[in-house]
């Protein structure tokens, strides 16, 4: 028995205790070295401090990292036993919404259907087979979804823009945007047919959020792949740099909008309504994820929406005491501090008094968009086509849109298109406004409507500065009008049978 200890044993103990030694010391040498080669790539492109900065940033990301992968495993299973054939139509929407390039004006009218634009157009028409599949075998019967409430306020604009196509200054962009709008509210209107609950409605918000918060990772990871483009240089401003997306395309305004509703919807979950669950270190994380993918956008109308959102957060919370103190707080460090240097630097971004005042161009841009309307305020010059034709391709601006919801409607449409549009997001605020303080549903829809106004008070702000609601594909704003919309025909059916009911007690038997 001895002489099998000893030598029977030996071998595999020291080969087991020479692989324990050499492992950690392969693993310590291949992250040192891969640490050395980042710090030299770093050091040119940020100097000393900010190559230091990412390095010390970057164990505590990993950290961090792990305990998120931990902490969403579980939810991710949860939310694929949930999937049915809806979520991937809502998956194939958000995949046609992905920009793979950004082509001038002159290209877009020579050369409409390339092959990246097949690319959005073929997911697009997947998903309207299918809405037409549905129609003509009428299960469920969602063509008179569309018309209730305020999703039938936004069926209207949807078809006022496919109407200006018949006069649009390029009918053809006009016609297929239209369709493309009309098909994402259409789903919207099938999904809500067949919801019966809020509780499974609630797994659209989930994909949702996760399909921002995927988009949102990827984009940081770009930024190893492809520093030099995910990490762009603001024009005129030394050592500033604005995160974007590369592939696909994500510009700096859209990740500072992902990034301000992750950390919004991040603090409305760890300061829940009371009775609400809660997963802190998740939603810890959350909070910390999208407040540094906001201020490393450097977007300032991302980071005005968030701090509306706050606000609203706050006072529909009922955590008015919280936000006075928070903002008691700010203010002598903003005064009294180089904190409030700092956050004005933030803001200014090394630009002139005029460039401030102009938002980036932007009132440029409008100013001349508005003369536009003046000449056509009733019909327009064409939805989706005439702000990046008659507008920015009139100024040799090579951009999308016009960079505001409302004048891109104006100048599309006029006010026939203006007035429906306005009507559905008010109708939406309404509603949640509404149901958020109503004692008469159970908290976690109240949580969830909390959630959805915090979220629609980021997009309000930015649909000022940016097409939120009306471009292809507006998820966040699809996704929140519905739950409103759903909320409401519950409320609805309520009142009906409780006045069937009392319509019955008085009949006599």
């Amino acid at each position: 028995m001895a002489t099998s200890a000893l030598h029977g044993n030996a071998r595999p103990r020291g080969g087991r205790g020479l692989l324990k030694t050499i492992v950690p010391l392969l693993l310590f040498v291949a992250v040192g070295g891969l640490l050395s080669l980042a710090a030299s790539s770093l050091l040119g492109r940020f100097g000393v401090g900010g190559a230091a900065l990412v390095i010390v940033c970057l164990p505590l990301a990993l950290i961090a990292g792990f305990f998120a992968i931990t902490d969403s495993a579980g939810q991710v299973r949860a939310l694929w036993a949930e999937m049915t054939w809806w979520h991937w139509l809502w998956l194939l929407i958000f995949l046609s919404s992905l920009v793979f390039r950004v082509r001038e004006v002159s290209t877009a009218r020579t050369d409409p259907l390339d092959f990246w634009a097949m690319m959005r157009i073929v997911p697009q028409a997947l998903v309207f087979a299918v809405l037409a599949i549905k129609f003509a075998v009428r299960r469920p019967p969602w063509l008179g979804s569309l018309f209730r409430g305020p999703m039938g306020a936004l069926t209207v604009y949807g078809i006022v823009c496919l109407v200006s196509s018949l006069w649009s200054v390029y009918p053809s962009w006009t016609l297929y945007k239209s369709w493309e709008f009309l098909v994402d509210v259409a789903l919207l209107a099938l999904v809500l047919a067949v919801v019966r609950s809020t509780e499974e409605y609630r797994s659209l918000f989930t994909l949702t959020w996760a399909l921002f918060l995927v988009q949102l990772l990827w984009v940081w990871i770009g930024v190893f792949i492809w520093p030099e483009e995910a990490l762009h240089p603001h024009i005129g401003r030394t050592g500033s740099y604005a995160l974007n997306g590369v592939f696909p395309i994500m510009g700096a305004n859209s990740v500072g909008e992902a990034g301000a509703v992750l950390a919004i919807l991040g603090l409305c979950r760890l300061l829940p309504l009371r009775g609400a669950g809660t997963n802190r270190r998740w939603n810890s994380l959350l909070v910390v994820f999208g407040t540094a993918s906001l201020l490393a956008s450097q977007t300032r109308s991302a980071l005005a929406g968030f701090v509306f959102a706050l606000v609203v957060f706050f006072v529909l919370s009922r955590r008015i005491r919280l936000g006075l103190a928070l903002a008691a707080l700010g203010v002598p460090l903003a005064l009294f501090t180089s904190l409030g240097e700092a956050v004005w630097n933030f803001i200014r971004r090394d630009q002139s008094s005029a460039e401030l005042a102009s938002l980036t161009r932007r009132t440029d841009w409008w100013g001349f968009a508005w003369h536009q309307f003046s000449q056509h305020p009733f019909t327009g010059l064409g939805a989706y086509a005439a702000g990046k034709f008659a507008v920015l391709g009139n100024l040799k601006v090579n951009a999308s849109t016009l960079h505001s919801d409302y004048m891109e409607v104006l100048v599309g449409t006029g006010f026939w298109g203006m007035v429906p549009l306005v009507l559905a997001i008010v109708g939406t605020w309404w509603l949640l406004l509404r149901y958020v303080r109503s004692a008469q549903l159970p908290v976690f829809e109240r949580q969830l409507a909390l959630e959805a106004a915090c979220i629609l008070a980021v997009g309000t702000v930015r649909s000022f500065f940016d097409t939120e609601f009306i471009w292809h594909a507006p998820l966040l704003f699809l996704v929140i009008l519905g739950y409103a919309e759903l909320l409401r025909r519950q409320h609805q059916r309520v009142l009906q049978r409780a006045r069937s009911t009392q319509f019955e007690a008085f009949v006599p038997a």
